[in-house]
């Protein structure tokens, strides 16, 4: 039933005004299943690094120094995830993949490609039936049979699937080589006797 032309009706909400509407794009993560590749085209030039530690089923950012961070009060050591804008594939539905540590420190192509990526096919592959079995990247030299969709706002995005406020990711990327900060969470660990979260 349409309400065009009606008289809105006054509101008669309590306490807190309704906030504006969020306007980040929403998009689903991505990553090969088991035993599976997965092959996707860059649509952002750029990875976006994040460190995360394994909370509750799911990659969380990690907040740290911040003693409110659920990882290191667990004591639990981040792992670094890579995220991309891009599209599958076979199927074109726009996706962030997410390319573990593993899976970039160990392909140089990726590496020196990091910067300029939108438009090259990448094959995810896990080497692996377990969700935690490593991950192999490869830069492809397919091309790409469909004209590539205008990049979009990974940070605000992650922001919107990690249900953060809007600016709270911070914009700079964290590389894979944050041994102060692994050694920081390996202290916490030894003395709590905590334990690792387990990650993809």
């Amino acid at each position: 039933m349409s309400n065009e032309g009606r008289t809105p009706r006054p509101s008669t909400l309590r306490g807190d005004p309704l906030p504006p509407p969020r306007h980040a794009q929403f998009m689903r993560l991505t990553y090969p299943r088991d035993g599976r590749t997965l092959l996707i085209v860059a649509v952002g030039a750029t990875v976006y690094g994040k460190l995360c530690h394994w909370f509750e089923g799911r990659p969380y950012p990690c907040s740290c120094p911040s003693a409110a961070c659920p990882g290191m009060g667990a004591g639990w050591m981040p792992r670094w995830y890579g995220y991309l804008d891009a599209v599958e594939y076979r199927t074109q539905i726009r996706r962030i993949a997410v390319i573990t540590e593993g899976a970039y420190r160990h392909c140089p192509p990726l590496q020196r490609a990091d910067g300029s990526l939108r438009g090259k096919v990448l094959s995810l592959e896990r080497m692996g039936r377990g969700q935690n079995a490593p991950v192999r990247c490869q830069v492809t030299t397919d091309a790409v049979p469909f004209d590539l969709p205008a990049p979009s706002d990974v940070v605000a995005i992650l922001e919107r699937i990690w249900g953060l406020c809007p600016g709270m990711l911070q914009a700079n990327q964290e590389g894979p080589d944050a041994s102060a900060h692994q050694e920081q969470l390996a202290a916490i660990v030894d003395a709590k006797g905590g334990r690792n979260g387990n990650g993809k």
